[in-house]
């Protein structure tokens, strides 16, 4: 008895090609929604440019766990090695406020405040109360991080690490 060699039919590699197709798609509309560093549902509906640490200091790192949304402000922790965290904040610059005006027009440079320029916008460290706070304010949105014990080098450094997404 001779064994009959099986060919797949046209309409059988016609079905495998198809279900490959429709499994890479689905897996790379996963990719794009899942591996984005902020994830997809606190970014819907943010109706501003998003901002995102990429180049933090040595064991700096953003807790994924963190991230919340209050009203159209997103909220997001940095950890630090020591353990202390920097709460970030994001928001659309709200209308009517200008942003890009200093509080101290004497010229001082005060020794409880720095002002720089990083590759996302404008930035200065500054206390707020007795809060150390990093704003970045960029052409639409304004990043606030709470700095509290930290140095301003330090504060600095985490700020300039923003980039936009």
């Amino acid at each position: 008895m001779q064994l009959k060699k099986l060919r797949p039919s046209r309409g059988m590699v016609i079905s495998s090609g198809a279900l490959f197709v429709v499994l890479a798609i689905a897996a790379g509309t996963w990719l794009v929604v899942n591996t984005k560093p902020i994830p997809e549902k606190y970014r819907q509906g943010l109706n501003y440019p998003l901002y995102y640490p990429t180049n933090l200091p040595n064991g700096y790192v953003v807790d994924r766990s963190s991230f919340q949304r209050k009203t159209n402000v997103l909220v997001f922790n940095i950890n630090t090695p020591s353990g202390r965290n920097i709460a970030v904040s994001e928001e659309r610059i709200p209308l009517g406020v200008d942003l890009s005006q200093h509080p101290n027009s004497s010229g001082l440079a005060l020794p409880d405040q720095r002002e720089f320029t990083t590759t996302a916008g404008t930035a200065e460290i500054s206390f707020w109360g007795n809060k150390l706070v990093s704003s970045l304010v960029t052409p639409d949105t304004w990043v606030v991080l709470n700095v509290s014990g930290f140095t301003m080098n330090d504060a600095e450094k985490v700020t300039q690490s923003f980039v936009k997404l």
